[in-house]
């Protein structure tokens, strides 16, 4: 959880209103454009945290104890997330 928010807070303070892009991401996360987590649209502060398990879970293959610790979060934050989020 703390690299996630402290991503987000890096990218929202980058940011000229209330929604991220995903060149603000990556410059945020020190990741190129090209492999950035986000698509190139804007999202909120919400769609970039469940984009961002979304994908954790994929890479991990649904692993949600590793998805966590790569996410920086405790394994019971990441399921109050999925359940926040209405994931899996």
């Amino acid at each position: 959880m703390r690299q996630l928010r402290n991503t987000l807070e890096r990218a929202a303070i980058l940011a000229e209103g209330n929604e991220l892009g995903g060149e603000l991401l990556a410059m945020a996360t020190g990741i190129g454009p090209s492999i950035a987590l986000v698509d190139q649209g804007l999202l909120t502060m919400e769609a970039a945290e469940r984009q961002a398990i979304e994908r954790a879970l994929a890479h991990y293959d649904g692993n949600r104890r590793q998805a966590a610790e790569h996410l920086g979060i405790g394994l019971r934050t990441l399921y109050d997330k999925l359940k926040r989020h209405q994931i899996g």
